[in-house]
């Protein structure tokens, strides 16, 4: 196939894609009319993961989903078996805004997702949500307490095996709870009531949207005072050609008048 047949190709199976969703929000509703987060411990929490893994660890995949309380309806049919993870991830499916995830239409279910505790719902993210997601086959499913003040410990896991999920051990060194997704390739950190993902290749926090939107700054600046040089430079220098030429036209003069 030709790389134009090929781009032909891809934009019809898009607009089929978007098409898709169009026509599945009248059946099956895009919000729960439940708020995205109870306070700011759990809605800076849930920012932070979804900025961090979205827009830093997964940039540019085209082949990874992530979305932030989107609902999961997990049976055609049934608009009660669904749920709204504060972050999923789906490895090996199109990038593409979805007005719900609906796991018969999809190639697979999502590979990790993750809960975090508010005063309504940790007990429930333990139980009947662990119960939904492993129903589901997700691979991973990770609770985590921004507030360290419902789990012990503050950063819960889970990795299905045969169909059931094994709780995972986290693990504290020097006041510092972590545990290690393997789905995401990314280590949890919670100290005090802040939590972190850290990329255990360089021991490197991934950055808050905050930080991201600094470094954003920080590097149009530095790119404005380098074209604010290069240009200052071009002016130098043109000047300078012009300052010759000049010179080398008096000189020219001077020898055609003679001695």
């Amino acid at each position: 196939m030709s790389d134009s047949a090929r781009s032909a190709e891809e934009r019809r199976l898009v607009a089929e894609f978007h098409e898709r969703e169009r026509r599945s929000e009248a059946k099956y509703p895009s919000s729960d009319g439940k708020p995205m987060s109870e306070n700011d411990f759990q809605g800076h929490a849930i920012r932070y993961f979804d900025a961090a893994v979205r827009l830093h660890w997964y940039a540019g995949r085209s082949n990874v989903y992530v979305s932030s309380d989107l609902l999961i309806y997990a049976k055609e049919g049934d608009r009660a078996a669904v749920a709204a993870p504060d972050l999923f991830v789906v490895i090996g499916t199109r990038n593409l805004p979805r007005c719900s995830y609906r796991l018969w239409e999809e190639p697979k279910p999502p590979d990790f997702a993750l809960e975090v505790a508010s005063p309504s719902s940790w007990k429930r993210d333990l139980k009947e949500k662990k119960d939904i997601y492993q129903t589901m086959g997700v691979k991973e499913y990770f609770a985590c307490d921004p507030r360290a003040e419902f789990y012990e410990p503050p950063l819960q896991g889970f990795r299905l095996r045969n169909g059931v999920y094994v709780p995972l051990v986290s693990e504290r060194r020097a006041g510092v709870w972590t545990l290690h997704s393997e789905v995401l390739g990314l280590t949890f950190r919670q100290f005090g009531k802040e939590v972190r993902l850290m990329d255990p290749a360089t021991g490197e926090d991934l950055p808050t949207h905050d930080e991201l939107l600094s470094a954003r700054e920080k590097l149009l600046s530095a790119q404005r005072q380098s074209a604010a040089r290069a240009e200052a430079e071009a002016v130098r220098r043109q000047a300078a050609e012009a300052r010759v030429a000049e010179l080398e036209a008096c000189l020219a003069q001077q020898r055609q008048r003679g001695p």
